[in-house]
């Protein structure tokens, strides 16, 4: 099943096979079936992402439901490049 980018946020999606689904699909289907996870694929450079939940991190800040690089893609636009390496890999 294919859902459509209802917005130009690509952050937002990820690729599971040819599929682009949302982060709170992507996050029910993880819950369902975690080993579906690992298909999980960013939209721009295909590497592995993991969706994360909504809620407040370790800075005491709100974050949205979101995608993260399994490792750090540095020639990727969607790939936090402020964080360090230890914390995505």
């Amino acid at each position: 099943m294919d859902h459509p980018d209802p917005s130009p946020d690509n952050a937002s999606m990820v690729k599971s096979k040819d599929c682009r689904i949302d982060v709170e699909f992507a996050l029910a289907l993880k819950n369902l079936h975690p080993s579906l996870a690992e298909n999980f694929r960013c939209v721009e450079c295909g590497d592995p992402v993991e969706p994360h939940k909504a809620g407040t991190g370790p800075d005491n800040v709100y974050h949205p439901a979101h995608f993260e690089h399994v490792k750090r893609n540095r020639a990727c636009s969607l790939s936090d490049v402020y964080k360090s390496d230890s914390v995505l890999t």
